[in-house]
């Protein structure tokens, strides 16, 4: 070997020895991936790069979530099969830094029904004692806030306004209500909870007076008899009016039959009574008048 080649041979080994020993001591250099426009945050900056860039391919890798978390490339975060129907990005309710629970859900998206999330299952669904309704949860409830309710009457089932007028879900009897064992549908109508049409047919004999006291409905005149007889001891439902087969002295307080046979409200003393002050129970049976 000449002089020349053996000194090129040993300048090379010393440029290869030197090259070698700056590239284990050159720090590692850390890409900047917010340039390729998909910033690496949270559970995203510790994912290894293959799990994306498959094949040693970099450039054309899709940025949308579902591209990898679709088709489940990330193990452990792919979509779920109940996962409720939805055309939007997982990034609308998902975030990097914690997949699950969702952090806020973009309703606007979501495709079906309500109630095909909201089943107790998928998210919070109505509870036992929910109001018994045909009604998709957006006739009532809204996405902005699911306690405040607008509610509609028109898909409430006959004769179940108890089981949200109950006092507690919305308004129910007000303890001086008429006691009756009806349902509120039967008096009380949805475009006004002022009766319409009133039935008698579920009330308590002998409480008339509860609703017939001259506030909530009509009570005795200034001029009725006194008694303390219920109402519909003499009255009945069918008409107001007294008719005197209907009336019962059992509850009349003595000495005050003038109250009532005056001549005006029934019967009262003839023209050529016998002059007196005496009441007329001193003399007179209700059993027979003569």
């Amino acid at each position: 070997m000449s002089r020349v080649t053996k000194r090129s041979s040993v300048l090379t080994f010393i440029l290869l020895c030197l090259w070698s020993t700056l590239a284990l001591a050159a720090p590692e250099i850390e890409f900047d991936h917010s340039k390729t426009g998909f910033d690496l945050t949270g559970m995203h900056r510790g994912v290894n790069c293959e799990s994306c860039h498959q094949a040693g391919v970099f450039q054309g890798t899709p940025k949308q979530c579902m591209s990898c978390h679709l088709q489940g490339k990330i193990a452990g975060s792919s979509i779920s099969t109940d996962h409720i129907s939805t055309n939007n990005d997982c990034q609308s309710c998902h975030t990097t830094v914690q997949w699950s629970p969702v952090q806020v859900v973009d309703h606007s998206a979501v495709i079906g029904t309500c109630a095909s999330c909201h089943n107790a299952a998928s998210a919070e669904g109505a509870p036992s004692t929910h109001p018994s309704t045909t009604a998709d949860c957006a006739t009532c409830h809204r996405t902005s806030t699911w306690t405040f309710v607008q509610f509609s009457h028109t898909d409430a089932q006959a004769g179940q306004c108890s089981t949200c007028h109950n006092g507690t879900f919305s308004e129910g009897k007000t303890a001086d209500h008429l006691p009756t064992s009806q349902s509120c549908d039967t008096c009380h109508n949805t475009s006004g909870w002022v009766p319409a049409s009133f039935s008698h047919d579920g009330v308590a004999p002998g409480t008339c007076a509860t609703c017939h006291n001259g506030v909530q409905a009509m009570g005795k005149s200034s001029n009725h008899l006194p008694t303390n007889e219920s109402c519909d001891t003499c009255h009945s439902t069918s008409g107001w009016t007294l008719s005197a087969s209907g009336f019962s002295h059992a509850g009349v307080v003595p000495g005050t039959c003038a109250t009532c046979h005056n001549g005006s409200i029934s019967e009262g003393k003839s023209s050529n009574h016998l002059p007196t002050t005496a009441s007329c129970d001193t003399c007179h049976a209700t059993t027979s008048w003569t």
